[in-house]
């Protein structure tokens, strides 16, 4: 094979690349699976190994904390959930248009920081949000409380038509659902403090800006209280020099 063969060659493979593809070139492209990532971890294991700070959450991961962890994931989507101490989830779907994630005992809290398509479920009660917070329990004491934490949430009994609860913001309107509607439960084991937390994680990891503000704030951040200040030494009294004898 002669040079001008070779580069005719070489010519014809280039050609073929652009306009057909290269299958290799294709597969790297491809945008990577939307997935979540763990942005804070005590004591928490997925599938039943540990885990921590920048581990990777998958569709159909199953995560769990210890009596005295606490695990923060973002999602693909724009949403961060907290799951508490002693608390079981599962995450069936992860998607940059639509996720779910299923709370299967304990508690958690989720803020949603742009419209999308986002649901939380629990073993009796359901929740769906558009760009907002709630918190869900599932424990024997209160097997089915939901929480409007801020903004507008769908809630409702698992497997029923869902009812839209405004808490305008930061109101936390918390109910257990029944049989026979909701009944007023105020706002269990979470506060502002936790909204706020999550908030400035999520913007961290995705630029969403945090609306969301603390108990105690000032500025949108908060307060940090110096403490008190010691009380100083009395001063001594002096005696007057003895006056001189003539």
């Amino acid at each position: 094979m002669n040079r001008r063969t070779v580069i005719a060659a070489v010519l014809c493979a280039s050609l073929a690349g652009a306009v057909f593809g290269d299958p290799a070139a294709a597969r790297t492209r491809r945008a990577p699976v939307a997935q979540g990532r763990v942005v804070k971890a005590v004591d928490l294991t997925i599938n039943g190994r540990p885990a921590a700070v920048g581990a990777l959450v998958r569709a159909g991961d199953r995560l769990r904390t210890g009596s005295g962890g606490v695990a923060d994931v973002v999602l693909a989507d724009g949403a961060i959930f907290r799951l508490y101490p002693a608390s079981e989830a599962r995450v069936p779907a992860i998607s940059r248009k639509k996720s779910f994630v299923q709370l299967v005992v304990g508690g958690l809290m989720s803020l949603v920081g742009k419209p999308m398509d986002y649901q939380v479920k629990a073993p009796k009660v359901v929740a769906a949000v558009g760009g907002t917070c709630f918190y869900l329990q599932a424990t024997p004491e209160a097997p089915n409380y939901i929480c409007a934490c801020s903004g507008l949430v769908h809630m409702g009994a698992t497997h029923r038509a869902m009812t839209p609860v405004d808490a305008g913001f930061n109101k936390h309107i918390g109910v257990m659902i029944g049989a026979v509607g909701f009944s007023p439960a105020g706002a269990k084991n979470h506060d502002d403090n936790q909204m706020w937390e999550l908030g400035r994680e999520l913007q961290e990891a995705t630029g969403i800006p945090n609306k969301y503000r603390a108990l105690h704030s000032d500025a949108g951040r908060p307060v940090e209280v110096a403490p008190p200040a010691e009380a100083p030494p009395p001063a001594l009294e002096v005696a007057p020099p003895p006056a001189e004898t003539p």
